[in-house]
């Protein structure tokens, strides 16, 4: 199985969208870890702003 299909496994789409693999995989490890679901979303919501905000300086 391809690494990018393993990283995204069981992870929900809402949260899985718009963020980059690792970010995704690190969004699996901190649900797995019991952080809860309006944390991992505000996280995730910081992770795309920074994102298109690198994107934005380069």
């Amino acid at each position: 199985m391809p690494i990018k299909e393993r990283l995204g496994e069981e992870l929900e789409d809402s949260l899985a969208e718009g963020v980059d693999d690792l970010d995704r995989a690190y969004l699996k490890e901190l649900k797995e870890s019991g952080v809860s679901d309006s944390l991992l979303e505000q996280f995730r919501s910081m992770m795309i702003e920074q994102n298109e905000e690198e994107k934005e300086n380069h």
